[in-house]
């Protein structure tokens, strides 16, 4: 396998930097956030697939103007 493809597989990947505060995680189970949680209350608050609790978002996570996730 050559270098340059390995480096264009790498570019696929996406890394975020939540920074000190860290990515979203459901405060009674600790999973982290997934595409299989659900989100009510306008985005304030989800609902965690593995242990079915009601939790809200960090509020830097919303946007304050439209209450939509950003």
């Amino acid at each position: 396998m050559r270098f340059s493809h390995i480096i264009k597989e790498l570019l696929l990947y996406i890394v975020v930097d939540f920074g000190e505060i860290g990515p979203v995680r459901c405060s009674r189970c600790k999973a982290y956030i997934n595409p299989f949680m659900k989100f009510i209350d306008q985005g304030r608050r989800f609902i965690c697939n593995f242990c079915v609790t009601h939790d809200t978002m960090q509020s830097i996570f919303t946007n304050h103007h439209t209450r939509n996730m950003i």
